[in-house]
């Protein structure tokens, strides 16, 4: 078992200036695919050695902070510390935020994008726009470096007009649903890592045909026999398998698509029978993009989903930091009550989610989603 110790450190939002190390307990953080992760912690002011180590803290009296946890020398999260709760029966303070990610979701759009764009051109633009000074004034940058922004998909017309006040966010969850068979998708992801003067620094990647590693180039095994726990949910309520997508628009001018997942065999012995998925996007205004869109869609839901978690040591023989979001691993199993014959198959990592005791063993629970087939 791999030692570890877990440390926090918190950041001016603006500077990027060193605040203080955060002296927490009960922390529990994770990270998704996708969306944005949370973390979770508290403080004991009652100690007055804890209230001098975070004054410049508590001196922010709730304006928000970036917030990295460090494990043995490698920042496993990072993102920004968006609530407090302090009670004073208690002496306890208790702080909430999300990944960086979250931010997009407060900033809005800071240029036109009408034109006709790469799609991963367009999310590394919209996202650099939106950190210019000279567009938005001051505040606008967090520092978030952009890397990526090219792609060998279909390019599309942008439906996002300055006086629409588009989130950045929804641009990029738009775009990342695009996807076309042979060529790949877009995935977005940010992540931190110390620089060579100790300096934490957040990079936004545009990944395309996908970000992680794919099946067979990891060396990632999960071991279903000697996890601490595992579960495999599946669920049908969302599965679509003939598909119904509409674009921006009215009458003739407004694209359409509909028609059943390709591969996907429906109505036999031990088939699904036809379940019908209705979309609407309406910032999709070409036939090419929605095409690509709804491609992507009957990826995701084509089938029920199948969410594998598996619960292991953070220290383990898989260490936590030993992956990252999107990473395809191998599942396997011997054999046991759910699966008699064994299981050996290639999975995709799509969150974690950290649970750091304040005595005993860290865990994680890592989830995954069927990788995808371009």
């Amino acid at each position: 078992m791999t030692v570890e110790t877990y440390r926090m450190f918190c950041y001016d939002i603006n500077t990027n200036s060193l605040l203080c190390e955060i002296p927490f307990f009960g922390l529990s953080f994770d990270s998704r695919l996708g969306d944005s992760g949370a973390n979770s912690f508290g403080i004991n002011l009652q100690s007055a050695n804890v209230r001098n180590q975070i004054a410049s803290l508590l001196a922010y009296d709730g304006n928000p902070v970036k917030t990295y946890i460090d494990r043995s020398g490698q920042i496993v999260w990072g993102g920004i510390n968006w609530t407090t709760d302090y009670s004073k029966s208690s002496g306890i303070m208790q702080f909430g935020g999300k990944d960086f990610i979250s931010y997009l979701d407060h900033r809005v759009t800071a240029a036109n994008y009408t034109s006709t764009y790469d799609p991963a051109a367009l999310i590394a633009l919209a996202v650099s726009d939106m950190q210019s000074v000279a567009l938005s004034g001051a505040g606008a940058s967090i520092g978030l470096q952009v890397l990526g922004g090219s792609s060998a998909l279909t390019a599309i017309t942008g439906g996002y007009p300055l006086s629409q006040f588009t989130p950045v966010s929804r641009v990029i969850s738009d775009l990342v649903q695009t996807s076309l068979p042979g060529i790949g998708g877009l995935d977005v992801t940010i992540g931190s890592a110390w620089d060579i003067n100790g300096n934490p620094v957040d990079t936004l990647q545009v990944w395309s045909p996908r970000a992680g590693r794919i099946a067979g180039s990891t060396g990632l095994i999960f071991d279903l026999d000697s996890a601490l726990d595992y579960r495999w949910p599946t669920d049908a309520t969302q599965a679509g398998n003939y598909v119904f997508g509409t674009g921006a628009g009215s009458g003739d001018l407004k694209p359409t698509v509909s028609g059943p997942v390709s591969g996907i065999p429906v109505g036999g012995l031990g088939q699904p029978p036809r379940l019908d998925r209705v979309e609407n996007y309406n910032a999709v205004t070409s036939q090419s993009q929605l095409n690509a869109v709804v491609s992507g869609l009957g990826q995701q839901y084509g089938q029920p989903l199948r969410t594998p978690i598996i619960t292991i040591p953070t220290g383990g023989q898989t260490p936590l930091g030993s992956w990252g979001m999107g990473d395809d691993g191998r599942l396997y199993s011997g054999g046991d009550e759910r699966f008699p014959n064994g299981k050996d198959e290639y999975w995709r990592i799509v969150q974690q989610s950290v649970r750091v005791p304040d005595e005993g063993l860290a865990v994680v629970d890592v989830t995954f989603n069927v990788p995808p087939i371009y």
